[in-house]
């Protein structure tokens, strides 16, 4: 009696998670263990019921087999790993009846690297007629740790044979075979589970999961699985289990295979009803991301940062997202809080810049390029985004300068980034600072690397159109930039204005009143050219409300001089 109650009391003394033969329950709670990879399904639960069980207590093994596996709990309780599993091992050998027994010991054997000691217990285990398909199958694993896979492959067969609803043996099978280099009798393995009736939603998971692995194996000759595993998929999902874990694996599967809409269901389903699960929110956002439900996303990933406070690529990633959205101000704020947790991390400065450009906060983009000058080398982007802020500001020379610094460093070091675009806001600077000459160079630099460029083509046209210069060859850059994109109100602007100043008066309005019709925000220059247009046309009266109008939008000395 003081032998029971002591081992009673000492049993929650095993290392090691809590081992279960349901597979749903094995899914959510146990740690795969390491180096070797020991399947749920072959973990034993009945060693504390084999300690209380007494109907056979007068067998001379059973109390040497107690007396054995109580040494090891004290031996383990006091941390000597090794003498405690020896003592669990002859526990086993003086009762390899009890399977549950056998399989715990031969699992904690195998993850001491003790393969040999495994071996045996479980070769003894085996010679028993009333052996399980859970003993086999872990004696495969046993006999392909030590480099014997054609017994680990008998074993895992006879495992099969004697349970087919045991998902495991298939899975080492087919992993056998790959390592022989025989990925197809592999898939005839994978083929034979799926056709086993009435299996479990653990089962057919863990299968189609073996079926993605194999697929990703076989190249362009595993195309054809994907129809399979989705297939298997279904069956599992269509069990309709509330099992989180579960649930959670099909998603993940589902995400594997490219279906995205399918995961995003699964993983809110879950967090419905188990918004704690760690990791989930973050995947429900990936999906999301998949799908283009990008302020979805964001919502989800701002609640992750709420319980991860620390994480600065997650606010990174929340500030891409919210800046994608057109958020600025959320943006920044968590762009902000990135550079706090990691003020090393160069990208986030750049992006922070970026936003506050797009916010039109030129000043606040300044400070950020500062902080970047002080921390880090001087580089293109640090010139060109300065440029960028100055422009905002209005200090065109002081653009043109940071522009050309910018060009200088990367002709030494950069010289991917001088695009199109970079020349296309050195044209525009030195047009806005009046140097026609500079911007009509820098324009067409643009032009010369991607001549489909429709903002250089506008660009240019309007300009030679305000001087009254190359008025031919303007026509014929807006025609190629209203060609592509015919329903653009400020290039239907340029082309009438070209018209206009080719004395074609009625083209001219044509075109511009189709300009103001197609822009949606009331723009003061459209309706000033279209006052202009009415003048030339001699209606006065639709020339005054036409200025009026440019007025009422935005002021301007030049249309009440004209009025």
């Amino acid at each position: 009696m003081i032998m029971t109650a002591a081992l009673l009391g000492m049993a929650s003394c095993l290392a090691g998670p809590p081992v279960y033969r349901n597979p749903d329950r094995a899914a959510a709670d146990a740690r795969p263990p390491e180096p070797v990879e020991i399947p749920f399904e072959l973990r034993a639960t009945g060693v504390q019921e084999w300690i209380t069980n007494r109907q056979d207590a007068v067998s001379e093994s059973r109390i040497k087999a107690l007396a054995h596996f109580g040494t090891g709990i004290v031996l383990e309780a006091r941390e000597m790993a090794g003498p405690a599993l020896e003592e669990y091992r002859q526990a086993a050998l003086e009762d390899p009846a009890h399977e549950d027994l056998v399989l715990e010991v031969a699992r904690r054997l195998l993850l001491a690297r003790q393969l040999d000691q495994a071996l045996e217990l479980l070769a003894a285990a085996t010679s028993r007629e009333d052996a399980t398909a859970a003993e086999w199958a872990m004696l495969a694993l046993a006999r392909a740790e030590l480099g014997q896979p054609e017994k680990a492959m008998e074993a895992d067969r006879t495992a099969i044979q004697l349970n087919p609803r045991i998902i495991e043996p298939y899975q080492h099978l087919s992993r056998l075979q790959v390592q022989a280099g025989d990925a197809r009798e592999a898939l005839k393995v994978l083929e034979t589970a799926r056709k086993v009736p009435d299996a479990d939603v653990g089962f057919l998971t863990s299968l189609a999961e073996s079926l993605a692995g194999l697929r990703g194996v076989l190249g362009k000759d595993g195309d054809p699985l994907r129809a399979t595993i989705l297939e298997v998929l279904e069956r599992a999902r269509k069990l309709n289990t509330r099992l989180p874990s579960m649930q959670m694996k099909l998603a993940d599967l589902y995400r594997t295979m490219g279906e995205f809409q399918t995961a995003t269901r699964l993983y809110a389903e879950v967090l419905a009803r188990h918004p704690e699960l760690p990791g989930l929110r973050a995947k429900l956002a990936e999906t999301y991301l998949r799908t283009g439900e990008n302020r979805l996303a964001l919502e989800q990933l701002e609640k992750v940062a709420r319980q991860d406070v620390t994480n600065p690529q997650l606010y990174y990633l929340i500030g891409n997202l919210a800046s994608d959205l057109g958020d600025y101000k959320k943006a920044i704020e968590h762009y902000q809080k990135c550079i706090l947790l990691n003020a090393e991390f160069q990208p986030v400065y750049y992006d922070l810049t970026r936003v506050n450009l797009a916010a039109e906060k030129p000043e606040d983009a300044l400070e950020v390029l500062g902080r970047i000058r002080a921390k880090f080398p001087r580089s293109f982007l640090v010139e060109f985004m300065t440029g960028l802020a100055q422009v905002q500001l209005k200090k065109f020379p002081d653009a043109i300068q940071s522009f050309n610094s910018a060009e200088i460093i990367a002709s030494i070091s950069e010289t991917n980034r001088l695009t199109h675009a970079f020349y296309f806001q050195l044209g525009a600077a030195y047009e806005r600072n009046k140097n026609m000459e500079q911007a009509e160079k820098n324009f067409r630099r643009c032009l010369a690397m991607d001549p489909e460029d429709v903002e250089a083509l506008n660009y240019l046209a309007y300009m030679w159109a305000e001087q009254s210069a190359n008025l031919e060859e303007a026509q014929r850059f807006i025609e190629k930039a209203v060609a592509k994109e015919p329903k653009n109100g400020a290039f239907l602007d340029t082309q009438a204005w070209i018209l206009f100043r080719s004395n074609k008066l009625e083209e001219a309005l044509r075109v511009q009143l189709k300009a103001v019709e197609l822009t949606t925000k009331p723009d003061a220059t459209l309706w000033d050219h279209l006052g202009d247009i009415y003048q030339a046309l001699k209606q006065a009266d639709k020339a005054r409300e036409a200025w009026q109008k440019s007025l009422s939008i935005e002021p301007s000395d030049a249309v009440k001089k004209k009025l």
